[in-house]
């Protein structure tokens, strides 16, 4: 870490926060949390990091409507799951992430 940065202590469910808003970001090409006025603005730039942060911790998530992204109603759901502000609230493991990944893929096979 650079100086001056707090360690942040890293668990299963923090790491599934992580995983989902990489896939955020691979599906929608924005990231999932909005930092600017509104959330269709990217201000990354100019947006200070504890800005950045307290937007984080105060959980101000996109919605795949918000950003125009194509609708995928049931990766939308899962992935607000994965980033829920209380990690108690987010999947407790892979398997469990795993499985409702399947559980998605299977649906749209059919």
């Amino acid at each position: 870490m650079a100086a001056g940065n707090t360690a942040i202590e890293l668990d299963v469910p923090a790491e599934i926060y992580s995983l989902a808003s990489v896939v955020f970001f691979l599906y929608t090409g924005r990231f999932s949390g909005w930092y600017g006025d509104a959330p269709a603005i990217d201000d990354l730039r100019t947006t200070d990091r504890d800005t950045k942060c307290r937007a984080v911790a105060q959980g101000r998530l996109r919605t795949f409507t918000m950003i125009d992204a194509e609708p995928f109603p049931e990766l939308e759901h899962l992935l607000a799951d994965c980033m829920a502000l209380e990690s108690d609230a987010r999947p407790q493991n892979l398997t469990i992430l795993r499985d409702r990944l399947a559980d998605i893929m299977v649906a749209y096979q059919g």
